[in-house]
């Protein structure tokens, strides 16, 4: 019953995402079903797309990360690297919560009292804290890449100049995580990760907004509370 739920939910999703996109370009439902029919037929590209898509939607009904047909992961973003900038990334979202909690009222982090306005502010910090630590290891990558082709100057001068620049978006590292995710061992690497941000999260709405006492502050609190 979930599941068949679950099903009509996403399938929802994508005709809603379709019918938005056909009405920016002007097509009706029935024009683009028929060039993508003709097109599936005879253009390789086209075919890839479709079989991708329908690939996509299976391993989301089976709770898998799909994969977007056609896109490449650079082969520097190996499981450990990816699992180092997973990590990265949460740290820095932790950081930028910590600031927004610490100003911001017991009132507004409540479930009766959470405003907009706050949400929209944890949701901008988290997509600013992805952003930024992908844009600074997207330059590390870069940097090892030439510093490799360097090292290999004289076998691999043509392919050097041929050679694309590395590119991680979030598009891009998500492809990487869905991709490595059908490993179990990353798999599970990466869910304890994911645990660890969580449990930080929930550290930090423990200890509210008060600021953190040092140790030897915090020892003596306690040994004046029990002589009282």
């Amino acid at each position: 019953m979930e599941a068949m739920s679950l099903q009509r939910m996403l399938l929802a999703r994508l005709e809603a995402a379709e019918a938005a996109v056909l009405k920016r370009e002007n097509l009706s439902p029935q024009l683009f079903d028929s060039r993508c029919s003709k097109l599936a037929k005879t253009n390789p590209e086209v075919k890839e797309l479709v079989a991708g898509l329908r690939q996509m939607y299976e391993d989301a009904m089976q709770g898998t990360l799909p994969l977007l047909p056609g896109l490449e992961v650079p082969e520097e973003l190996t499981q450990e690297r990816v699992l180092q900038i997973l990590h990265k990334i949460q740290r820095r979202k932790e950081q930028k919560f910590k600031e927004i909690l610490q100003a911001t009222t017991e009132r507004e982090l409540s479930p009766e009292g959470a405003s907009t306005a706050v949400t929209a502010q944890l949701q901008e910090s988290n997509t600013e804290a992805e952003k930024s630590v992908l844009q600074e290891e997207q330059l590390l990558l870069q940097h090892e890449r030439k510093q490799q082709q360097q090292q290999q100057q004289q076998q691999q001068q043509q392919q050097r100049q041929q050679q694309q620049e590395v590119e991680l978006t979030p598009m891009v590292f998500l492809q990487a995580i869905a991709k490595h995710c059908r490993d179990p061992a990353f798999k599970a690497k990466k869910a304890a990760v994911d645990q660890s941000h969580s449990e930080h999260i929930f550290d930090l709405l423990r200890r509210g907004r008060r600021p953190q006492q040092e140790p030897l502050v915090a020892a003596c609190d306690r040994r004046l509370q029990q002589a009282g």
